[in-house]
């Protein structure tokens, strides 16, 4: 019966609340080792004062990587990447877009103002009819203007000729 009985030690302390521990990130699968100094694709080994450090160019945890094959760092979420990518193309579009839009409107504008620049048959017509008109007005001024003088000069020599 002995056995069986649950050993309790006195010098267990009391559960005291602990921290979660920190899950620990999931290893990069590594290209299978080559028995020559070449090394395998996706796989840059840089050399800097006396560190070496090797980039891989398999997924990262999450399963993604950048067009060049060199996973995403781990500190900026994917879909941030995602959007920031998104948003530079987006720009670089509008920016190149706002020039050939501004060159198609320049030759819409020159083509609409070269075709409203001649006037139709029936605007010349009537234009020619109104520069007659004007004309024959003016020849009316001038005949009037004309009779209007003659009667003034008569008047002015009645008033001063000598009264009998």
């Amino acid at each position: 019966m002995a056995d069986h009985m649950l050993r309790v030690d006195a010098a267990v302390q009391p559960a005291v609340p602990q921290a979660p521990a920190t899950p620990e990130l999931a290893q990069v699968p590594q290209a299978p080792a080559t028995g020559s100094d070449i090394p395998s694709p996706g796989r840059i080994t840089v050399i800097r004062d006396g560190k070496t450090t090797v980039l891989d160019g398999a997924p990262n945890v999450d399963g993604l990587t950048t067009s060049s094959g060199f996973p995403l760092p781990m500190d900026i979420p994917p879909n941030v990447y995602m959007l920031a990518k998104d948003g530079i193309i987006g720009f670089t579009l509008v920016i190149i877009a706002f020039p050939v839009f501004g060159f198609l409107k320049a030759l819409v504008n020159r083509r609409a103002a070269s075709q409203s620049a001649l006037p139709s048959r029936d605007t010349t017509d009537r234009l020619q009819r109104i520069e007659a008109a004007v004309e024959a007005m003016s020849v009316e001024v001038e005949r009037i203007s004309e009779g209007q003088r003659f009667v003034t000069k008569v008047l002015a020599e009645r008033s001063s000729a000598p009264q009998r």
